[in-house]
């Protein structure tokens, strides 16, 4: 089973595969059937010292700041906030 290195602008990973079809290697995306390997955690304050720490792959998670990314479920209660 051959396997790659792959780095992304949030961290990287590794791809192994499994006769024809690539699988990646890491936790599960919380998007459910999303084949992807999850780097990257939510970062949305979700109490006083805490945050969501969902884990998303590069696919369901947006970078909103420097080293800070949502899933796609905060971006979306993050754009339906006020204007302030």
């Amino acid at each position: 089973m051959p396997c790659k290195t792959f780095k992304t602008e949030s961290g990287g990973g590794f791809v192994c595969s499994r006769g024809s079809a690539p699988v990646a290697r890491g936790r599960a995306c919380f998007v459910q059937g999303c084949p992807q390997g999850a780097f990257i955690q939510c970062d949305w304050p979700a109490e006083p010292g805490k945050t969501c720490d969902r884990w998303c792959c590069d696919r369901h998670a947006r970078e909103v700041g420097p080293n800070l990314h949502h899933c796609l479920e905060h971006l979306f209660l993050k754009a339906k906030e006020p204007a302030r």
